[in-house]
């Protein structure tokens, strides 16, 4: 196969080629082509669904390598790397725990890209303030359904800083109807 990917009706080859901003795709569709075309284009297949899933530091990209095992990460470090290890259909979910400067952001980057980088999944990474927002401003403009269920469509979901901030009622529905 040669490493395009279409998105809905449209194939890719570059990551530059790819939108920014998929959820403005309905319905998405990611499918990997299977052409007789034996031309390896992992590496920007994985650079396209990196830019996609929003991570964070592409400068310094955080994973479980460059991680620092500090008193107390050890336990975090260890479910990380275990599911990690998991099949793909065995990966329930996963919430670590701790205080400010603990890990929990580090490690949860670590995981989305080992899933895309190593199994080539569709993940996002949100700041859950942030994607509360990109919510809040859905409804004005009669776009809050069209958002969240482009934010359904992936087969990961990395909430970053939940429970940072109090949520509302709207915030603790729109959440519940996406990670649902």
């Amino acid at each position: 196969a040669c490493g395009k990917i279409q998105l809905n009706d449209a194939w890719f080859v570059f990551a530059e080629s790819m939108p920014n901003d998929v959820t403005d795709y309905v319905n998405l569709v990611v499918v990997r082509c299977h052409c007789e075309d034996e031309t390896p284009l992992l590496n920007n297949r994985t650079a396209t669904l990196v830019r996609m899933s929003n991570l964070p530091h592409a400068d310094s990209p955080r994973t479980l390598l460059n991680f620092e095992l500090r008193p107390g990460t050890q336990q975090a470090f260890a479910a990380a790397k275990d599911y990690i290890g998991l099949r793909y259909e065995d990966k329930p979910f996963l919430v670590l725990t701790g205080g400010v400067g603990s890990g929990k952001s580090h490690l949860l980057e670590a995981i989305g890209r080992w899933l895309i980088g190593e199994d080539t999944l569709f993940a996002r990474y949100e700041m859950v303030a942030d994607l509360l927002a990109i919510l809040r401003a859905a409804v004005p403009e009669g776009q809050l359904e069209k958002k969240v269920e482009a934010y359904k469509t992936y087969t990961f979901l990395l909430l970053d800083d939940l429970g940072v901030e109090r949520l509302t009622d709207f915030a603790l529905e729109q959440l519940t109807i996406i990670i649902d």
